[in-house]
């Protein structure tokens, strides 16, 4: 009796393994680029089908779970003043970062597994950030960047892991000269170099596999923020703007540079369609 349980666990778990390899990865590339394109042109009900599809087909990998938690993320970007879905997005990163450490667990190696944990620790901290908890964004980010440099190691043509890269030097640089709240923390952490962060976030703008978006928004909103380089962030949101014309993050920059330069009458051209587009009950 005990030699036929055996047998039968061994042939389960052989099937399960086997229905892993024989996974169709040409669909979920497929599916997972098509669920993210929906994210950013803010087609969350359609993002939520596409992502419950890539779970049940794909069920032993994390994408499923991380870009499900992307869509609360950019509904919680829309209104930030909102906190109502932060336990929500919290409690969703925290599954990802679960069956990431069960895979893990089997395969320390799993370059997958460490990408979407290490993506799911970033941008838990992006979220505590916000929200100022800056003790625990910077344990999030230790961690989470610690991953990204064991992942890069095992695959560097990964080309998305860079985005991680890109952040880390970027804001490690930036960010303790802008919020000196944050600078006894950054003992713990390698030394940041901007031009490298910029130089990175380029690379994956241009060449990311499913980060490319990210990547381009990124160098929007620094380039605003930070750089104050209104000429790049003209490029980074016509781009993006042009890809999700319906993206009102992408739109309001749109209005914003024109602002910063004193062309009120430009900018009101923008805003008043933002205006309409709500008066019709868009999403956003």
């Amino acid at each position: 009796m005990k030699l036929k349980l055996i047998i039968a666990i061994t042939l389960y778990c052989a099937s399960i393994i086997s229905a892993q390899n024989n996974y169709n990865w040409v669909r979920h590339d497929s599916l997972v680029k098509a669920g993210v394109n929906q994210i950013y042109g803010i087609e969350f009900d359609k993002a939520e089908k596409t992502f419950d599809v890539v779970q049940k087909e794909y069920s032993t990998h994390p994408s499923g779970k991380f870009f499900k938690a992307m869509i609360t993320w950019w509904r919680i970007l829309l209104n930030l003043d909102d906190e109502s879905m932060d336990d929500k997005f919290y409690d969703q990163l925290e599954a990802c970062i679960d069956q990431c450490d069960e895979i893990l667990d089997e395969n320390d190696k799993n370059v997958d597994a460490m990408f979407f944990k290490g993506g799911s620790l970033g941008f838990r901290g992006r979220l505590l950030a916000i929200r100022e908890s800056w003790f625990k964004a910077a344990l999030d980010g230790k961690d989470g960047l610690a991953l990204i440099f064991k992942a890069y190691a095992a695959d560097s043509k990964n080309v998305d892991i860079q985005l991680g890269f890109g952040i880390y030097h970027y804001y490690a640089e930036v960010i303790p000269q802008r919020y000196p709240a944050v600078k006894p923390f950054m003992v713990f952490f390698p030394k940041g170099d901007k031009a490298k962060g910029l130089k990175e976030l380029d690379n994956v703008a241009w060449n990311g596999r499913y980060a490319r978006i990210e990547s381009r928004y990124f160098l929007l909103t620094l380039n605003f923020q930070f750089e104050e380089n209104m000429s790049e962030t003209a490029k980074w949101a016509q781009y993006l703007l042009h890809d999700y014309p319906n993206n009102p993050m992408f739109e309001r920059y749109i209005g914003l540079i024109p602002v910063k330069q004193n062309d009120y009458k430009t900018a009101s051209k923008t805003f008043h369609n933002i205006y309409h587009k709500c008066n019709r009950g868009m999403t956003g």
